[in-house]
């Protein structure tokens, strides 16, 4: 149920293919700079795509940009399960920071 949850409050993001690109990339530490070079975009492009990204995850930080992509499993290498939580625990911050890291 929890999964389930997770999933319903992740995809009601809808970030674009593009942006989801740009957000792999942003917590990578590229600059938009560099991520306009590599994708062949315009710096302003790159910089209207994480505002939209910002607006639609409604982050406020690169931290909780972070944590975004880690939730929604777009970082290679960090996951987390829920499998040993209580059905009573709401995603959110609390359920992010008790889930079971790897």
């Amino acid at each position: 149920m929890l999964k389930s949850i997770l999933k319903t409050v992740l995809s009601n993001q809808d970030l674009t293919p593009r942006e989801s690109e740009i957000l792999r990339l942003v917590v990578k530490e590229y600059t938009s700079t560099r991520i306009a070079k590599e994708l062949n975009l315009s710096v302003r492009t790159v910089e209207t795509h994480r505002k939209n990204i910002v607006r639609k995850t409604s982050c406020h930080n690169l931290v909780g940009l972070i944590k975004f992509a880690i939730r929604a499993g777009m970082m290679e290498g960090f996951y987390f399960s829920t499998e040993n939580l209580s059905p009573d625990q709401v995603p959110g911050d609390t359920y992010f920071q008790n889930a079971l890291w790897y």
